[in-house]
């Protein structure tokens, strides 16, 4: 499908959509495979990698309901 200039919102709700959802599953294959590392790379995942994806996950959340309010806002017939 292609996207056209013409629905900037729809295209923004799903674009958010599409990468919140790709950062959850990394999230959670991350979260299930924590358990298998040695006890180092457990303490070094979790600070580092596991805080910034978490923060990353919360901002695309945050992008992802504005623009989903945003649309809301505008209505079906404003938003093609």
């Amino acid at each position: 499908m292609q996207e056209t200039l013409g629905e900037p919102i729809p295209l923004a709700v799903r674009v958010y959509e599409q990468l919140f959802h790709l950062k959850s599953e990394l999230l959670t294959r991350t979260r299930a495979r924590i358990g298998t590392m040695l006890p180092a790379a457990q303490k070094a995942l979790k600070q580092t990698d596991l805080a910034l994806m978490l923060r990353q996950s919360e901002r695309l959340y945050e992008r992802l309901q504005f623009w989903q309010g945003r649309a809301e806002l505008l209505g079906p017939s404003e938003q093609a």
